[in-house]
């Protein structure tokens, strides 16, 4: 057998060809689970990349955009969703003009768990996932009236549906746009919505409306979701003696647990629970209430604007304002003076790490180690950014710098304003800057592993020693073809905070502190889950308990799909793929093994070519009007 046909019949191997019904219009990734999307106007089809052929094909998914398409991380359901030209709530409370509609798809079949039109609603507000019933709780106007209710995505049928168009809870609605609003779920699956302070509690196998409360500015449900509290409108007053008021209720059947409300200074901006302890923050300060309803401290320090909350043995590490505090367990400030730890009031997000008797603390502007028993710092002020920088970025939507924690050399390497740092706790002397970079606004991706830290933007490569040390930098021309998908979780890299935002369907608290878990610990990002003030950002849990975690909750279907493919990633770590233009109008596709930076031309393509590369699998698809054509990298 001679080299020639031996190696054209590896290539045949190699490649293969899928012949869709008609020509592709838009192609994208899944990438929890690897799934190759294709619209081709009169239908979507799901692709394996495992088995290299069509999974599933739905024709009444041929007209959705995937300008419209928002994955649900950890999962494989993704969400379409179709907006009016003018978007608001407003005009989605507006009972005889159409709005929002959304379409949830389990990418691994194909199916349609969830579609708001095809359900009747003309237009949706909040879809709220509860995977514990496999359903989705819905508000928005059906039939014209506000309505609210419960489809079964499994059972494929509407569970309950009430009405609200006129009940005073609707009334409440009535010419709102940025209405307050909250919805927690108790361990019989109850439904509890707070909206522009009205209260409602519905029954969740019949949607009966059991309880109704006015005048509630917030509302919490403890872990065991037996008891909710309900926090009072602040009362008028001179501004520092305002007052929240909180009750503690049985879930059941509604009856106080106190006797008398706690009485918490300010107005209730976040609750938290520890344990079986509720911590109240507020407009002015924070307190801490037990089970019985026990304020620890009668009286607050007067902390205005806290963004964050850190316990430690010795207290309570408070940043407000500028400056950062520690609160010792009687609720009086320990240190002299606080320490100042950024340049603005409004920075964020802000960073702690406890290591030992001291912590580091981390802002957009500064970041130093200080002694927790007095508040000295131990380094020189670690300049991060200037005045000027933070004035000009504080309205920016993606964070400005980035952070993140390598647990091997337990360690954090931070990017700001085109500097690289790494941050060691064991460290005595200020860290010091290590290169700087020409990137711009723009933050680049970063790899660890064993061999260091791997920095990317716009194709150029630079990797660091875990001392921080140049192993070497590489330069390709720019591409700017958005055809390469590198990364499965960019939501987890900008904060599902911000991801969460722009998609408007979101998970119970149930799964929140699941999905929480597992970026926040396995992925090795600091992300921000949970509660943006209270606590660390570091969890770490056991990935085969999430999986069974997440298969209490329902979805088993595809699940598996998701975490092999989280593990599949880890195996090429040591890779990455580098696409780069040429001069005679052609791309070469290039394999760059990070420790070395030696490289693999691995194929070339037209400029004209329709591709899509996944690097996980290590294969790249190419679009000829009908055909698909799949082949190994």
């Amino acid at each position: 057998m001679s080299a020639l046909f031996f190696w054209s019949q590896m290539t045949i191997l190699a490649q293969e060809e899928i012949t869709l019904s008609h020509p592709v219009k838009e192609s994208i990734i899944n990438v929890n689970t690897g799934m190759l999307l294709v619209r081709t106007g009169k239908e979507l089809y799901g692709i394996s990349p495992t088995n290299r052929s069509i999974q599933w094909k739905n024709e009444s998914l041929g007209k959705v955009s995937f300008k419209s398409y928002h994955e649900i991380p950890f999962t494989p359901l993704v969400v379409f969703e179709n907006k009016p030209t003018v978007n608001s709530k407003l005009l989605s409370n507006t009972v005889n003009t159409k709005g929002i509609s959304r379409i949830m798809v389990n990418v691994v079949n194909g199916k349609v768990l969830f579609n708001s039109e095809g359900i009747g609603f003309k237009s949706v507000n909040r879809t709220l996932l509860i995977p514990e019933r496999k359903a989705v709780l819905i508000d928005g106007v059906m039939d014209n009236e506000l309505a609210v209710a419960l489809y079964s995505y499994e059972g494929q049928k509407m569970l309950w549906r009430t009405n609200l168009t006129h009940s005073t809870f609707f009334k409440n609605l009535k010419g709102t746009l940025f209405e307050k609003e909250k919805v927690l779920l108790d361990k019989k699956q109850n439904v509890f919505w707070l909206r522009n302070n009205y209260l409602l509690k519905m029954d969740g196998p019949s949607g009966k409306i059991l309880y109704e409360k006015e005048q509630v500015a917030s509302i919490a449900i403890d872990n065991s979701r037996a008891v909710i509290y309900l926090f009072s409108n602040a009362k008028q007053g001179e501004k520092l003696k305002r007052t929240t008021d909180v009750m503690a209720y049985s879930v059941g059947t509604m009856a106080p647990l106190w006797k008398n409300p706690a009485k918490i200074q300010g107005a209730i901006t976040e609750v938290v629970f520890d344990g079986n302890k509720l911590i109240a923050i507020s407009s002015t300060g924070f307190n801490i209430l037990d089970d019985k309803g026990t304020k620890q401290w009668e009286e607050m320090e007067s902390l205005p604007f806290i963004k964050k909350i850190v316990p430690v043995n010795e207290g309570f590490l408070v940043a407000q304002e500028k400056f950062l505090s520690l609160i010792g367990k009687k609720g009086k400030r320990v240190w002299k003076k606080p320490v100042k730890i950024s340049l603005s009031n409004t920075e964020t997000p802000i960073y702690f790490i406890k290591e030992d008797s001291t912590v580091i603390y981390i802002t957009p502007s500064r970041a130093n180690k200080v002694r927790i028993e007095n508040g000295s710092k131990i380094w020189d002020d670690i300049i991060l950014n200037d005045a000027d920088f933070i004035s000009r970025n504080l309205k920016l939507k993606l964070p400005t710098y980035s952070i993140w924690y390598d647990s091997i050399a337990k360690q954090y390497p931070i990017y700001s304003n085109n500097t690289f740092y790494v941050v060691n706790g064991s460290s005595t002397s200020t860290p010091k800057p290590l290169y700087s970079f020409d990137f711009g606004r723009t933050l680049p991706d970063l790899r660890m592993g064993t061999y260091g830290y791997f920095l990317e933007n716009d194709n150029n490569f630079f990797l660091f020693d875990t001392l921080g040390k140049l192993k070497y930098k590489k330069a390709y021309p720019s591409n700017e073809e958005p055809s390469f998908f590198r990364e499965a979780y960019y939501y987890v890299k900008r904060g599902l905070g911000t991801y969460r935002a722009a998609t408007s369907f979101v998970y119970n608290q149930a799964i929140e502190s699941v999905a929480g878990t597992l970026a926040s610990g396995e992925l090795g990002f600091l992300t921000d889950f949970g509660s943006s003030v209270y606590g660390s950002y570091r969890l770490i849990q056991n990935p085969k308990q999430i999986i069974a975690n997440l298969n209490e909750l329902g979805f088993s279907s595809g699940l598996e799909t998701v975490f092999e493919r989280i593990q599949k990633g880890k195996k090429g770590e040591d890779y990455t793929l580098v696409i780069t233009p040429k001069a005679d109008e052609t791309k070469d596709i290039i394999r760059l093994h990070i420790p070395t930076g030696k490289e693999e031309r691995l194929k070339q393509l037209d400029n004209e070519d329709s591709f899509v590369i996944d690097q996980v699998e290590n294969i790249v698809y190419t679009f000829n009007k009908k055909i698909v054509t799949i082949e190994n990298l």
